[in-house]
């Protein structure tokens, strides 16, 4: 694999222990750190629970999860859980999410991408608009090597390029009036109220 980016994260360096591979190319124009998302503890609602965020990792199609507490950032665990005020119903579905399979890197064509919310909405692993998307997550930032070495993680990326290389993207040859139509634009009626 060929990483591209002006910002060298936690795994860029095994790339010259196991080669460049022109091929697949991961190229991070624009980075995000994680002080970027600008979480505010005094914000949180829930007045039962210690303030606290969760970060959702989507990498090769397998999540992880990250917990932002006011000492720090830490990987999902039943004793964090617990030091959080979850009772034992709750840890028991919050920890069904970490290490969960999804379709999103799939689908948005990105080896990783990160996301922010509760982990027991639906919605966060399932629709492209609740992943941050645009810009590419510096994970040494987020202390992402508690959860995966630098290895496995290098692993996971190079093996997802290496899928995105065996299926290309189809190509979209639909005309702008076909995309319209698509959409369910009315030609006719064009964006007026209908009478």
């Amino acid at each position: 694999m060929k990483i591209i980016s002006k910002y060298k994260d936690y795994y860029d360096y095994l790339q010259g222990i196991f080669g460049i591979d022109h091929y697949k190319i991961y190229k991070r124009d624009k980075i995000f750190k994680e002080h970027e998302f600008d979480l505010k503890f005094e914000d949180f609602k829930d007045r039962y629970l210690v303030p606290h965020f969760f970060y959702s990792f989507a990498i090769n199609n397998t999540i992880y999860v990250m917990v932002k507490t006011k000492n720090g950032i830490f990987p999902l665990s039943e004793k964090l859980l617990k030091s959080l005020k979850y009772g034992k119903y709750a840890i028991e579905s919050i920890l069904e999410y970490d290490k969960k399979a999804t379709d999103i890197n799939k689908t948005l064509r990105k080896p990783i991408v990160v996301g922010i919310g509760k982990l027991n909405s639906y919605w966060m692993y399932n629709r492209k608009s609740d992943w941050k998307t645009e810009n590419d997550p510096y994970l040494k930032s987020f202390s992402f090597h508690k959860v995966l070495s630098a290895q496995e993680l290098y692993i996971e990326v190079d093996s997802f390029l290496a899928w995105m290389k065996d299926n290309p993207e189809i190509p979209n040859k639909q005309t702008n009036a076909e995309k319209l139509l698509a959409k369910g634009f009315d030609k006719k009626i064009s964006f007026r109220h209908r009478k």
